[in-house]
């Protein structure tokens, strides 16, 4: 269809550790946000969260302290049970995204 966005994909994957995947993947979500403006979602799938601490900074002790979902639970397909409740709970994407920037029609959001 002429005329019609469609969204693009960007992965950066390396098995070596140290090679900046973290860095380039903040550097292309931000370039992508505050000078293209485009929505942008970054998915952290690295398990030593960098780019999650990066975009959340001291927001992210408090996104572990209080045990809130992240993409594994989004793997998992539900959110476990905790002491408030009991039993395990179904996953909608408002209770994985962080929002990292907005501005007017567009936005930055994180899945740790």
């Amino acid at each position: 269809m002429p005329g019609k966005k469609k969204p693009i994909v960007v992965s950066v994957i390396n098995m070596k550790g140290g090679v900046g995947k973290s860095t380039i993947s903040a550097l292309l979500c931000r370039y992508g946000f505050t000078v293209k403006d485009l929505d942008i979602l970054a998915i952290d799938l690295d398990p030593q969260a960098n780019l999650s601490q990066a975009f959340m900074r001291n927001k992210y002790k408090d996104f572990l302290r209080n045990h809130e979902p992240s993409i594994v639970e989004l793997f998992n397909g539900y959110f476990p049970p905790s002491k408030s409740k009991q039993s395990p709970s179904t996953i909608n994407r408002d209770m994985l995204t962080q929002q990292i920037l907005s501005y007017e029609n567009h936005s930055l959001e994180l899945i740790p």
